[in-house]
């Protein structure tokens, strides 16, 4: 499990927004998730690898565990947070992918 918690915190974490405040904001339905990507990780062979650590055949475990319900949250941008969004999208490289994220 110590191996399989690393490869997340290596492999996984990095790709993820926030990165540093992982340990503070996974909770409850998160640790579920957390050990659900964990297994997905374990069934999937690396480069390195012969084989996957875990057989897909066996499935990912926390598939079908209930979770706790959840309220949704709606959430606006702020004036400095629209300002560096369009100053990022001005940057972009691709100008059509930028175009889209500004008409949404």
């Amino acid at each position: 499990m110590r191996d399989l918690l690393d490869r997340y915190v290596e492999d996984h974490l990095p790709k993820k927004a926030r990165y540093g405040t992982w340990r503070e904001r996974d909770r409850a339905n998160r640790t579920i998730e957390i050990a659900s990507k964990c297994f997905t990780m374990a069934m999937t062979r690396f480069s390195s690898e012969r084989e996957p650590w875990r057989s897909p055949v066996l499935g990912n475990p926390c598939k079908g565990v209930k979770r706790n319900p959840e309220d949704g949250k709606e959430r606006f941008f702020d004036e400095a947070e629209i300002a560096a969004t369009a100053e990022a999208l001005d940057m972009a490289d691709e100008r059509s992918s930028a175009d889209c994220i500004r008409l949404l």
